[in-house]
C-alpha cells in the first residue's frame, strides 16, 4: 500500500509547493473550511487521509473514515471502495482485527462492473489521487480501468493482513500475485512495482531467497524504464535483507545504502528505509562494531516513531532490546524489553506511553504538594521536631528498603534475560553446527559430481578414439568378405592371375586390420594406465604426451556433446623435456579441466554476433576459435629446474571484478547447471600439492592463458 497512491505521494514530492507536509495538511484543513459543496469535502477527505499516512495512521483513518461517509451519500461506489480500501490499510498498520473485513467489503463493490455506473465528475478527476496516473505511459483513464487498479490494491492490502497479520504466506502470495496480474492488464505500473516488491519480499519471508530476488529484479528494472526510481528505495532493502540472510555482508551494506539514499533523495521515510536501517545495524553487530550498529539501529527507531506505525516501533525497540542487552547494558535493555512488550500487549502502546507520562507528571506534582505541606508544617509545629525526625527516619528508612529492592528485581530480570539469551547462543550454536556438516555433505557430493563429470569427458574422448580404428577393421573385413567371394568366383573360372590379386588385396587389408587394431588396442591400455585410481605415487611421466593425449580427449570430448563444436587446437612442445615425476592421474584432470573451459569458452564467443564494419560494410574481424598448448623446460630456478605448461585460448577473458575469484571453490562463470564452481579449485590444490604454481593471465574479450610450473626433481 499504496499501489493507487504512491504516485501521488511522487507528486507530493517533487511538487514544490507541497515538499513539507504539515504546510499541505494545514492547507488542505484551509480549504476544507471552506468547501462548496460534499464532493469538494470528499476529495479533501481522501487527500488528508494519504498525507497522514506518512506521520499519524490515527489520523489517516479518521479522515478515511470521513471519506467513506461522504461516498455513501453521494452514492459514489468507487469512491466507497477506494475509502474502504484506505481504511483497511490504516486498520491493518494499527493492526486493528477488523482491517481484513474492511478490505473485504471494498473488494465486493470493486469486483462489481455497476460501480462503474456513478464515478466522480472529471472536473475532479486531477484533484484525486487514484485518477492521478500521469506517469504512467500506456495507461488509458477510464471508470473501468480506475476500477481494476482499486481492486489490485485491495488485493495487495488483504495479501498484508493474511501474510504480516495471520502469518499465512501461501494466502498471502496468492493475493499478491492476484493484485499484480490486474494491475498489468490495464499497464499499471506503478502497482506492478509494488506488488514485485511485496511478493520478492514474502519469498524472502519463506527462505526462497532465489525467487526474491527475481522479482526484485523485475520491480528495479521496471522503475528505472517507467521513471519511478522513488519506488526503488523497498526494492533495494529486500535485496539488501536477501543478501544479509546469504551471509554477503558486503553486498548487503551497498543495497541497503542505496535504499537510504535514494529514500534521503526522494525524502521518503518508509518500510524501506527502516529495514535497511535495521541491516546496517545488524551487519555492524556481527562485526562486533556496537557504536555504528546503534546508530542505525536508533535512526530505524526515529523513522519508525515518525510514521506512528505499533509494527515498525515494535520491530525496531526488540532490535535495540538485542543490541542493548549483547553490550550488556541491562538497564537500557529492560527499559526497551518493556516497552516491546506494552507494544505487543496492545496496539496502541504509543498512547498508552503517553498515559503514563501523564500519570508520572502528576505523581510528581502530588510529591511536590505533600513536600510543600511537610514544610509548612514543620515551620508550624516546631515543638513536634522529635516525631518529625521520627517519621522522616521511617520514610528514609522505606526508601532505602525500596531502593534495595528494586535493585534486587532488576537484578532478577536481568538475569532472566541473560538466561534467555543463553538458550539462544546455545540454539544458535546448535544450528551452526548442523549447517556446517550439511555445508561438508554438499561440499563432498559436489567433488564427487566433479569427478563423473571429469569421467564422461574422458569417456567421450575414448569412445571418438577407438571409434576411427574400429571404423577401419569393420571396412575393411567388409571388404575382404567381397574379396574373397570375388576369388571363389575366379577360381571356378581358374583364373589363377587374378586369384592371386585378389590373395594380395586380402593380405594387405589384414596388415591394415591389423595395424589399426593395434592401434585401439594402444589406446585403451594407454587410457587405463591413466584412468586406475590415483595411489597418490608420482611416477616418470612424459608430460608432453600426457598434454597431449587430454587434449586430443577433451577436444572429441566436446564434439561428442555438440556435433556442431569445431575449433582449431595448435600444440608447442618444448623436446628437450625429459620424463618428470608426477601423478599422470591428477595432472591428467588438471589438463582436462583446462581444456574443457577453454574449449568452453572460445565455443561461447562463437555463438555470439560478429562485430559489423560500417565502413566497409562487412563483417569486421570473422572469429575462429583457437585453443593453444605449450611446453617450456625453464632454466635453474631456486635449486632445480622447472616445467612450465601454458593453456591458452582466445575467447571472451574473464572480467576483472572475478578474476581473483576463480579458485575459490564454488565460484563459476558458468550459467546455472553447466558447472559447480569446483574444477579451478581441485586443479589448484593439485597443482600445490605437486609443489607447483599456477596463474591466471587474462584481458576482457580478447584471451585467457593458464601458466602452471612443475618443478622437475
Amino acid at each position: 500500500m499504496k499501489n493507487i497512491i504512491a504516485f501521488f505521494f511522487f507528486l507530493l514530492i517533487l511538487s514544490p509547493k507541497l515538499s513539507a507536509q504539515p504546510n499541505y495538511i494545514d492547507s488542505l484543513k484551509n480549504e476544507l473550511k471552506t468547501a462548496q459543496n460534499d464532493t469538494v469535502r470528499m476529495v479533501l477527505y481522501s487527500l488528508l487521509s494519504f498525507g497522514y499516512q506518512q506521520s499519524n495512521y490515527d489520523s489517516a483513518l479518521f479522515y478515511s473514515q470521513k471519506q467513506f461517509q461522504l461516498a455513501q451519500q453521494l452514492d459514489y461506489e468507487l469512491d466507497q471502495a477506494y475509502a474502504l480500501d484506505n481504511i483497511g490499510y490504516n486498520m491493518y498498520y494499527l493492526s486493528n482485527p477488523r482491517a481484513l473485513k474492511i478490505l473485504l467489503m471494498g473488494v465486493k463493490i470493486a469486483e462489481n462492473q455497476n460501480s462503474e455506473r456513478k464515478v466522480l465528475p472529471e472536473k475532479y478527476w486531477n484533484e484525486t489521487i487514484y485518477y492521478d496516473t500521469e506517469a504512467l505511459s500506456g495507461y488509458q483513464r477510464n471508470p473501468s480501468n480506475v476500477r481494476l487498479q482499486i481492486l489490485a490494491s485491495l488485493n495487495q492490502d488483504i495479501g498484508h493482513v493474511y501474510g504480516n497479520d495471520l502469518g499465512n504466506r501461501q494466502k498471502q502470495l496468492f493475493y499478491y500475485n492476484k493484485a499484480v496480474t490486474i494491475a498489468e492488464s490495464v499497464n499499471d505500473k506503478y502497482s506492478a512495482i509494488l506488488n514485485y516488491n511485496t511478493i520478492a519480499d514474502t519469498y524472502r519471508k519463506l527462505n526462497k531467497l532465489d525467487s526474491g530476488l527475481l522479482y526484485c529484479q523485475k520491480a528495479y528494472s521496471l522503475a528505472l524504464s517507467a521513471g519511478l526510481e522513488q519506488l526503488s528505495v523497498h526494492t533495494l532493502s529486500i535485496i539488501g535483507n536477501i543478501y544479509f540472510e546469504k551471509k554477503n555482508y558486503s553486498t548487503a551494506i551497498n543495497y541497503a545504502q542505496k535504499s537510504i539514499k535514494n529514500g534521503i533523495k526522494y525524502k521518503i521515510a518508509n518500510q524501506g528505509v527502516i529495514q535497511s536501517y535495521l541491516i546496517l545495524s545488524s551487519i555492524y553487530s556481527l562485526k562486533y562494531q556496537s557504536d555504528s550498529a546503534f546508530f542505525y539501529a536508533k535512526q530505524a527507531n526515529k523513522v519508525a516513531v515518525q510514521m506512528n506505525s505499533p509494527q515498525f516501533i515494535l520491530s525496531t525497540t526488540d532490535a535495540l532490546v538485542k543490541l542493548y542487552a549483547s553490550t550488556n547494558n541491562l538497564d537500557s535493555a529492560f527499559k526497551y524489553l518493556q516497552l516491546s512488550y506494552a507494544l505487543k500487549d496492545s496496539v496502541y502502546g504509543t498512547e498508552k506511553i503517553k498515559q503514563i507520562q501523564g500519570l508520572d507528571f502528576e505523581e510528581q506534582m502530588r510529591q511536590e504538594e505533600t513536600n510543600q505541606k511537610l514544610l509548612q508544617a514543620r515551620l508550624q509545629y516546631s515543638t513536634s521536631l522529635k516525631i518529625y525526625l521520627l517519621v522522616a527516619g521511617i520514610l528514609i528508612l522505606i526508601i532505602v528498603v525500596g531502593g534495595l529492592w528494586r535493585k534486587n528485581q532488576y537484578k532478577q530480570k536481568a538475569f532472566a534475560l541473560l538466561q534467555i539469551q543463553k538458550q539462544e547462543t546455545d540454539h544458535q550454536k546448535v544450528k551452526a553446527v548442523q549447517t556446517l556438516n550439511d555445508l561438508q555433505t554438499t561440499q563432498a557430493q559436489l567433488i564427487q559430481s566433479e569427478k563423473m563429470a571429469s569421467l564422461g569427458e574422458l569417456t567421450a574422448g575414448i569412445a571418438h578414439e577407438i571409434q576411427n580404428p574400429l571404423n577401419f577393421v569393420n571396412n575393411f573385413s567388409e571388404v575382404n568378405t567381397e574379396l574373397i567371394d570375388e576369388m571363389e568366383e575366379e577360381i571356378d573360372k581358374r583364373n589363377i592371375q587374378e586369384v592371386k590379386t585378389i590373395a594380395n588385396n586380402i593380405k594387405e587389408n589384414e596388415q591394415k586390420i591389423n595395424h589399426h587394431g593395434k592401434r585401439a588396442d594402444a589406446i585403451v591400455k594407454g587410457m587405463l594406465q591413466h584412468s586406475r585410481a590415483s595411489t597418490g605415487q608420482k611416477v616418470p611421466t612424459d608430460i608432453n604426451a600426457l598434454a597431449d593425449e587430454y587434449l586430443r580427449l577433451s577436444y572429441y570430448g566436446m564434439r561428442a556433446k555438440d556435433k556442431s563444436f569445431n575449433a582449431d587446437f595448435n600444440t608447442y612442445f618444448d623436446g628437450s623435456i625429459e620424463k618428470i615425476n608426477i601423478i599422470p592421474q591428477d595432472i591428467g584432470r588438471v589438463l582436462l579441466n583446462l581444456y574443457n573451459n577453454a574449449f568452453y569458452a572460445v565455443n561461447e564467443k562463437k555463438k555470439q554476433p560478429p562485430i559489423p564494419d560500417e565502413e566497409k560494410n562487412a563483417v569486421k574481424n570473422e572469429y575462429q576459435p583457437t585453443v593453444a598448448v605449450s611446453t617450456k623446460l625453464l632454466k635453474p630456478h631456486s635449486g632445480g629446474l622447472g616445467v612450465e605448461l601454458t593453456v591458452k585460448d582466445n575467447g571472451n577473458g574473464i572480467p576483472k571484478n572475478v578474476v581473483e575469484k576463480i579458485f575459490q571453490p564454488f565460484f563459476t562463470t558458468k550459467p546455472s547447471g553447466e558447472g559447480t564452481g569446483l574444477g579451478l579449485s581441485l586443479s589448484y590444490d593439485i597443482i600445490k600439492a605437486h609443489g607447483g604454481t599456477i596463474k591466471v593471465q587474462t584481458e576482457e574479450g580478447k584471451f585467457t592463458e593458464f601458466i602452471i610450473v612443475l618443478p622437475v626433481s
